[in-house]
């Protein structure tokens, strides 16, 4: 029996998540209220459904990818939402970016129907064409074999981050990462701006210098707990220094307080200049934990 989809949502990922379907042969119904936003997926042969639930009766997958946490629940749990019509084993994807409260409620209350409920949180970065998505995937994990073959007909890497909420802590933290790199480039570009800089001059002295090698030190570093609170820390720091605590602290001290240095120069420099930073203090006090020192 041919396998069958629905897509709830069809916005900038679910769009192209029900086009993929629908030509990869998979029998595929599509909810969205815009006719103009169904359109694509209906011109490789989609059929549109009035709402949730029939666009879910007898599916094996439901992906959801509609805005926010509300839209979440009303398609789910709604009177004419997809519970009230999902077969025993449907497996419901959740690709919106919601909170875990809200996966935990949805799930819990799809358990009782037989439904599994796998969130799912995408990324379209780093795909080797258009329209491929890089799944983030905590739940069932039988429940996400079940369906992994119609995924994939969507998705170019599929990571199973472990038990119901895994996925989504992921794709949450996975933001902010991003949206805090996207500020603090902001600040940088806006001191030197204030200060008179060619912006151009500065963009590629950012690119072309060691600049972007503190995000990969902080990044590579197995846990965020000081060397003097965990043995993961300690032991990490022991292949680099060939000591323990007191040999990381030693070592990379010095380097910290190079650091404070820098940055209150920032913070002076933006003062001389009438604003103050937002994230240079931030920065500042989290440059110790950063690289696995306790603070003081």
């Amino acid at each position: 029996m041919a396998a069958t989809a629905a897509v709830i949502g069809l916005g900038s990922i679910g769009a192209p998540v029900a086009v993929r379907l629908a030509k990869a042969g998979i029998s595929t119904r599509v909810v969205d209220l815009r006719d103009e936003a169904c359109g694509p997926a209906l011109a490789e042969g989609a059929t549109r459904a009035t709402s949730p639930a029939e666009g879910a009766d007898g599916a094996d997958l439901v992906a959801v990818a509609v805005v926010n946490d509300a839209q979440v629940e009303e398609v789910l749990l709604g009177e004419r939402g997809v519970l009230s019509s999902a077969r025993d084993d449907c497996v419901v994807a959740i690709h919106s970016t919601v909170r875990l409260d809200t996966v935990h409620k949805v799930a819990a209350a799809a358990r009782e129907r037989g439904v599994s409920v796998l969130d799912a949180g995408v990324s379209i970065g780093g795909a080797p064409e258009p329209g491929l998505l890089h799944l983030m995937v905590g739940g069932d994990e039988a429940a996400l074999n079940r369906v992994r073959a119609i995924l994939e007909k969507y998705s170019h890497r599929i990571d199973y981050a472990g038990p119901q909420g895994a996925g989504m802590a992921i794709k949450i933290a996975r933001n902010l990462t991003g949206y805090l790199l996207m500020v603090s480039v902001y600040e940088g570009v806006r001191l030197a701006e204030r200060a008179g800089a060619d912006l151009e001059q500065f963009r590629r002295i950012v690119k072309d210098t060691d600049t972007l090698s503190f995000f990969r030190l902080a990044l590579d570093l197995p846990t965020t707990e000081p060397v003097t609170e965990s043995e993961v820390a300690e032991k990490y720091a022991g292949r680099l220094t060939g000591g323990g605590a007191k040999e990381h602290i030693a070592a990379v001290g010095p380097s910290a307080a190079i650091m404070e240095k820098d940055v209150d120069q920032a913070i002076e420099l933006a003062r001389t200049l009438g604003f103050e930073l937002e994230l240079g203090p931030v920065a500042r006090d989290l440059i110790r934990p950063s690289i696995l020192l306790p603070r003081g």
